[in-house]
């Protein structure tokens, strides 16, 4: 499990989103979308659990268009997390230009239920 998830960093086409708050307080995550492989790889740090009956869920930003859900995961007790999410229907919308992370009743929502506590743009990395 963990080499795969080490294999979907490597390669080519894959691009990376850095999600933090505004006020650069501690929470934070990355977001790696690994085109090759049709996944995303969330990497969270000091983000606290989510509530019981809560999810963490991930957003594709486009302009002008509605939020496409990336999939959801949760942390662990320390704030931290590691997930491997497909990347579904997101990989047919285009170029996305960020990427969100909101709060959310578990097993998500078809549209974000708050504004993104957590947001970043995407760019490229080789």
């Amino acid at each position: 499990s963990r080499d795969s998830v080490l294999e979907a960093f490597l390669g080519p086409m894959v691009h990376v989103v850095s999600l933090a708050p505004a006020d650069d307080a501690k929470p934070s995550a990355r977001v790696f979308w690994n085109h090759t492989r049709s996944v995303f790889i969330v990497t969270a740090f000091n983000i606290p659990q989510a509530p019981r009956g809560k999810t963490y869920q991930l957003w594709a930003l486009r302009k002008g268009q509605a939020p496409l859900s990336m999939g959801t995961f949760n942390t662990d007790p320390s704030g931290r997390a590691l997930a491997v999410v497909p990347v579904g229907r997101v990989g047919d919308a285009g170029f996305i230009d960020n990427c969100g992370l909101t709060l959310e009743p578990e097993g998500g929502s078809p549209q974000p239920t708050e504004t993104p506590r957590l947001i970043g743009s995407w760019r490229h990395v080789d």
